[in-house]
């Protein structure tokens, strides 16, 4: 068994295009990021780990 750990890190952006009612207005910017490891066995997905 050949087991193969990566590690990910993906930072989003948006811009929000209409008010969410006594949440978040027009136009702010959300920014938010996520990270993931990935365990792969010969080359295959084994198992993705959302933090």
């Amino acid at each position: 068994m050949n087991l193969v750990n990566k590690k990910i890190k993906i930072d989003y952006f948006a811009v929000l295009m209409i008010d969410i009612p006594n949440i978040l207005k027009k136009g702010q910017i959300l920014n938010f990021s996520r990270k993931t490891i990935f365990v792969f066995e010969d080359n295959n997905i084994l198992k993705p780990t959302v933090f």
